[in-house]
């Protein structure tokens, strides 16, 4: 030791102590930032299927709509077929009767559709 200098054997130990600590200091980054990005990922994830759920559900309710629109719909086509079909054959009894059906069935439409909207 000269003039209060460490000698060579201090400073390589400091070194090594100090090149230690980086060390750790690295793999300490390295595990925080790898826990970080797990939890990114896994909140990620987590949103992505609450979002697919949501489109899935949105889309199950406007099949469920058109459903209801749809059924009526056919089945006043349907009477509305017969009607003409009884009307040609001359059966005109059974097509004023599918004609008062089909207007109970319109009004009842028009009264669902002025509560629902």
């Amino acid at each position: 030791m000269i003039g209060g200098e460490p000698s060579v054997e201090v400073r390589l130990a400091l070194i090594g102590l100090l090149d230690h600590q980086s060390e750790r200091r690295v793999r300490t980054l390295e595990l925080a930032l790898r826990a970080d990005f797990d939890q990114f990922q896994l909140s990620s994830q987590t949103k992505e299927r609450s979002a697919q759920e949501d489109r899935h559900a949105l889309s199950r309710e406007a099949w469920i709509e058109f459903g209801k629109w749809l059924a009526p719909a056919a089945f006043a086509c349907t009477l509305g077929w017969w009607m003409a079909r009884f009307f040609q054959n001359g059966n005109r009894d059974a097509a004023i009767a599918i004609r008062e059906l089909l207007l109970l069935m319109i009004g009842g439409a028009l009264g669902w559709i002025a509560r629902k909207g």
